[in-house]
């Protein structure tokens, strides 16, 4: 069975980097560009899955006022 995985590549965010080095005081800096690439893709996939969540949720609602 050959089975293919589509996936969406996104970029190294280098602005939000270097801006987390030179700006953000509130959190910690992330010196390592591989740690904060994977912090960031964290944070991606968590606003994704937020999102995706609040458009299911409207969806329901209007599902049960229509029925």
């Amino acid at each position: 069975m050959n089975t293919k995985q589509s996936f969406i590549e996104v970029p190294f965010p280098m602005r939000a980097f270097l801006a987390q080095l030179l700006f953000c005081r509130i959190e910690s800096v992330v010196w390592s560009p591989s740690q904060f690439w994977t912090a960031y893709r964290i944070q991606l996939l968590e606003k994704c899955w937020q999102q995706d969540q609040q458009e299911t949720i409207k969806f329901l609602e209007q599902c049960w006022h229509n029925s």
